[in-house]
């Protein structure tokens, strides 16, 4: 028998409108008006899961973290593969609490277990070192996860991952500075290769 459930969600914020004319002394500064729309799909048949989830916000922004979320899985038994945005939790020091659009895939046994995951995340820096001015370095990110041992009980793990800046990702002007004294060329942020 095949069982299907889902839900399909949709919030708006609506913040005070001043019009350009008005003038009211003292007046907060109010945040921008925002929406965010969602969907999540659910099926399953004997051992098989499936699921299909998508968010869209207009408060997406290619300089920040991304808002809108897309994934596609599939589950069966001891296996999960999952296409779109994941955030893993390899450990603590490496790849936690980062979301990273690619792929997810477990193989989770009761004394075994292998997570892998590949895609791109991305990096807040500060635009031209400007504390206003916040942007981001998109990067390729690779991590991997093999546990010996029970989850509920003693187990050792070796975890590793690796996160590289994508320098193609942004404007050179805004990571580098030329010095107008001396002609020389600073890195106000450096691309950086994590291991």
């Amino acid at each position: 028998r095949l069982d299907t459930w889902g839900g399909l969600n949709f919030a708006s914020n609506f913040h005070r409108h001043q019009a350009p004319d008005e003038y009211v002394p003292d007046l907060p500064e109010f945040p921008r008006n925002n929406y965010a729309g969602w969907i999540d799909l659910y099926a399953r048949y004997k051992q098989l899961k499936l699921n299909v989830n998508a968010l869209h916000s207009n408060l997406e922004d290619p300089n920040r973290q991304p808002v809108d979320r897309y994934c596609l899985g599939l589950q069966l038994g001891f296996l999960n593969i999952q296409a779109g945005d994941q955030v893993p939790q390899l450990s603590p020091l490496a790849m936690s609490s980062k979301m990273i659009r690619g792929l997810y895939g477990s193989l989770t046994g009761k004394y075994i277990g292998l997570e892998l995951t590949g895609g791109e995340m991305v990096r807040k820096t500060l635009a031209g070192g400007d504390p206003g001015s916040v942007t981001a370095f998109r990067q390729q990110a690779l991590g991997g996860k093999l546990r010996l041992g029970s989850e509920q009980g003693l187990s050792m793990s070796l975890t590793l991952a690796r996160n590289r800046d994508v320098i193609d990702s942004l404007d050179p002007a805004e990571f580098i500075y030329l010095d107008p004294e001396t002609a020389d060329t600073l890195f106000v942020v450096a691309p950086q290769d994590n291991l």
